[in-house]
């Protein structure tokens, strides 16, 4: 399966037109916008992805998911909550070398 993490800006936007005019060499099965949370993206940012990208990606078969990150608890905190929590420290995904 081949994915594209899809951000939403100009060069997401770009590949996404390509993909619908069938210009891409090697086409994606879906496209995915990671949203981090609605009080943590620019409210102008996800209008658009709602009002434009969605509907774009749907009048041309194009299957374009917006996915959020849930907790075990069930809990989808935000990106902004996570960084004005009382702890000392939130998690980063990283990798390491070797680890």
């Amino acid at each position: 399966m081949r994915t594209f993490s899809f951000g939403a800006g100009v060069q997401s936007t770009a590949v996404l037109v390509l993909q619908a005019m069938g210009r891409l060499p090697e086409p994606y099965d879906v496209f995915l916008f990671a949203n981090v949370g609605d009080d943590s993206e620019h409210p102008a940012s996800l209008d658009y992805f709602r009002d434009v990208h969605i509907p774009y990606a749907e009048a041309h078969g194009i299957d374009l998911q917006e996915v959020k990150r849930v907790k075990r608890d069930g809990t989808s905190p935000t990106l902004l909550e996570d960084a004005l929590a009382q702890e000392r420290s939130i998690p980063l995904p990283l990798y390491l070398e070797g680890g």
